[in-house]
């Protein structure tokens, strides 16, 4: 999965937990600013975790607080095992 459809995703995860239209999601605002809980946020880790069949951390929207950041994460927690195949 390539960074661009990593984020559509993720946008279209946090609209289905916050009912905000994916679109108005800025890549570099806090996530807390949206209003994501705990519960969304490990929610995200266990969806991206169970799409890209890779271990993420279930705190990473923390630690990880953006869109960007997260992508950023994801992209260099999977870009190992990518090359691995190779």
């Amino acid at each position: 999965m390539g960074r661009e459809k990593l984020v559509d995703f993720i946008r279209s995860y946090l609209s289905q937990m916050t009912n905000i239209p994916a679109a108005e999601f800025g890549m570099d605002e806090p996530l807390e600013r949206y209003g994501l809980d705990s519960l969304a946020a490990v929610g995200l880790s266990g969806e991206l975790s169970e799409l890209l069949n890779v271990d993420l951390n279930p705190e990473m929207a923390y630690e990880y607080p953006t869109i960007s950041a997260i992508a950023d994460y994801v992209m260099g927690v999977i870009a190992p095992s990518t090359h691995a195949s190779v």
